[in-house]
C-alpha cells in the first residue's frame, strides 16, 4: 500500500493499521525527515515528492518489484493524483481522502 502525507496523522494511523494486516506500506512525503519518523511505526520505505512526480511511478516499480501499487491511500490530491495512476498495478484501487494540494486534476484515458 501506498500512502501520501505520511507523515500526517492520518498516515501514521494507516502505516500501523496496514502493518496489523500484515501487508507493506510505502510513503510519500514533502520532507525526508516525516519519512526517516514513519519507519519505527512500520513504514517499509519512502520517498520525497514535492514537484519530481516522475519519480513515483519509477519508486513503485522498484518497492514491488515490477507489479505496481495495489491500494493507494491519497491524502493530497492535485498533481498526486495522476502521478498514483502511472504507479497503480492492474486492477489496483485508490483511495481520495483530501485535497490539500488541489481539488482539480488531471488522469489518462488510456494506460500503457
Amino acid at each position: 500500500m501506498l500512502i501520501h502525507a505520511v507523515g500526517s496523522g492520518v498516515g501514521l494511523a494507516a502505516v500501523q493499521l496496514v502493518r496489523a494486516i500484515q501487508a507493506v506500506p510505502y510513503g510519500t512525503s514533502r520532507t525526508a525527515d516525516k519519512i526517516e519518523q514513519s519507519k519505527p511505526l512500520g513504514l517499509e520505505a519512502g520517498l520525497v515528492l514535492r514537484h519530481n512526480f516522475d519519480d513515483l511511478p519509477a519508486a513503485a516499480e522498484k518497492w514491488t518489484a515490477g507489479k505496481g501499487i495495489n491500494v493507494l491511500l491519497d491524502l493530497v490530491g492535485g498533481p498526486y493524483i495522476k502521478a498514483s495512476q502511472k504507479a497503480m498495478a492492474y486492477k489496483g484501487r485508490m483511495i481520495l481522502v483530501g485535497t490539500v494540494a488541489g481539488g482539480t486534476y488531471e488522469l489518462d484515458a488510456v494506460m500503457s
